[in-house]
């Protein structure tokens, strides 16, 4: 695996498909470009990939129909620059020790049993605690073709 593999939140991923924020899906589409033209490599989760297939369907400005959202996670798990975890019974019970938000800690913790550590998101807050390294992408005061690791 990259050494200097980070993970997509979600909300990265939804940006990139809805046309609502236009700012924030330029910068998350070249995130994701960057990845799928092996530039990066990147990881995911498969609750994230779960989540976003359901916000990207309904609830965006413009949803996506269901082949299209399968598409594009068909297209991410069949990518060799995206790593791809699923959680684990350990991921749950880990998950359950953090006093925060459930769901992100199981990403947290499914992410950090795969040897991740850190995650591109906007919600910092949300992960703040979880032993992730987190950067938001909207807030990089750096090209978009420089490298997010180094921030």
């Amino acid at each position: 695996m990259h050494a200097r593999t980070h993970a997509i939140d979600t909300n990265i991923l939804v940006y990139a498909f809805d046309k609502a924020y236009p700012q924030k899906k330029a910068i998350a589409r070249s995130i994701l470009e960057a990845c799928f033209t092996g530039q990066v490599a990147y990881a995911v989760t498969n609750q994230i990939l779960a989540e976003f297939a359901s916000a990207v369907t309904s609830r965006i400005e413009k949803p996506l129909s269901q082949r299209q959202a399968q598409a594009i996670v068909n297209t991410i798990l069949k990518n060799r620059n995206w790593h791809v975890y699923n959680y684990t019974g350990k991921s749950v019970i880990a998950a359950l020790d953090v006093k925060k938000h459930f769901w992100d800690c199981l990403i947290a913790e499914t992410l950090k049993e795969n040897g991740i550590s850190g995650i591109i998101t906007e919600n910092a807050k949300d992960f703040a605690g979880t032993g992730l390294v987190v950067k938001n992408p909207f807030s990089w005061k750096q090209p978009l073709n420089s490298d997010p690791h180094s921030s």
